[in-house]
């Protein structure tokens, strides 16, 4: 046994497990992903491919977990799922615009808003860059909405 088969194989199996559903899958994949794989081999280009090619897995898992939490309404789980995504990949601008999202559709404007404002430092500090339009709309329509709430 190896966490990385065991890893691979929740990975592939996706939401074949219904009966546990994606919290049940979503803590799975966490109990697997402990880490970054073997991330002290930093000059081992074959150990670099597979921790990156690891790391890509689970981001997409996490994704498609929040995004089923989503389309059923689970505004608060599709949260947590963003959450734990943003744990282990704190650049992903999707899964910060995921949060930011949900945020909105539970009507928490200041979640959102501070969800946002993390997701451009992040950004900005890290890599230099500013949010995606995409982010900064959807930022921009949440002002807004708490605006007119408030007038």
């Amino acid at each position: 046994w190896a966490d990385v088969w065991a890893f691979e194989t929740e990975v592939r199996g996706g939401d074949s497990d219904c009966a546990h559903g994606p919290d049940r899958r979503l803590a799975r994949l966490r109990e697997l992903y402990a880490g970054h794989f073997l991330a002290h081999e930093i000059e081992k280009p074959w150990a670099v491919e597979k921790r990156h090619m690891l790391h890509d897995k689970f981001v997409r898992a996490i994704r498609e977990i929040a995004r089923t939490h989503e389309i059923r309404g689970q505004w608060q789980e599709a949260v947590h799922a963003y959450q734990l995504g943003i744990e282990v990949d704190s650049l992903a601008e999707d899964l910060h615009r995921g949060l930011i999202l949900c945020h909105r559709e539970l009507g928490d404007h200041v979640a959102a808003l501070s969800a946002y404002r993390r997701c451009r430092e992040l950004l900005t500090r890290m890599l230099g860059i500013q949010p995606s339009s995409k982010t900064l709309a959807l930022y921009q329509s949440i002002r807004h909405a708490a605006a007119s709430q408030h007038v």
